[in-house]
């Protein structure tokens, strides 16, 4: 895709935006450039993934990074309804995690039914599963949350393949 920034200004704000619309995904592989920057002490870049067609109200999973007062930390959840359903992840660290204004992290991300592989900077952060395999498949969307200030969530480079099944 083209490079797709997602722009805050303002308290508590919370903004997706649909990206590869036309593709319904099962297992996939993605990757993504996310650069952040924030005046705010709390801001989150991320990504929808194996969505209902409705993000609002639909179920979909959620793959976020954190950007809290040095903090470098991700998680990966399941929700509904705009409302957390179930953690598959509880909010992890990782170092590989470049927490700097500006900075860009390159995200690869693997789900095969449910279990979910995470790269952040070409390091291995680890393989997580959602045993209840509760979305097989569905759409995808950047997302981005921040509790004040401003913030920018970019995302460049960012490729999706599907993984064959047979």
């Amino acid at each position: 895709t083209e490079s797709q920034s997602i722009e805050m200004d303002g308290g508590k704000q919370w903004i997706y935006d649909p990206f590869a619309k036309d593709l319904v995904a099962n297992d996939f592989i993605l990757t993504t450039d996310i650069t952040w920057e924030s005046t705010g002490g709390w801001a989150v870049c991320g990504f929808y993934f194996r969505s209902e067609p409705n993000f609002e109200e639909g179920e979909q999973y959620l793959f976020e990074m954190l950007r809290l007062s040095g903090l470098p930390g991700w998680d990966i959840s399941l929700w509904e309804y705009g409302q957390l359903k179930k953690p598959i992840t509880k909010v992890r660290t990782a170092g590989a995690i470049d927490q700097g204004q500006g900075a860009t992290n390159h995200v690869l991300f693997i789900a095969e039914d449910g279990q979910f592989t995470l790269y952040i900077n070409d390091e291995r952060i680890g393989q997580f599963v959602d045993y209840t395999e509760s979305r097989s498949d569905g759409y995808f969307a950047f997302d981005a949350w921040q509790e004040s200030g401003k913030t920018t969530c970019t995302f460049d480079n960012t490729r999706v393949w599907l993984i064959d099944e047979e």
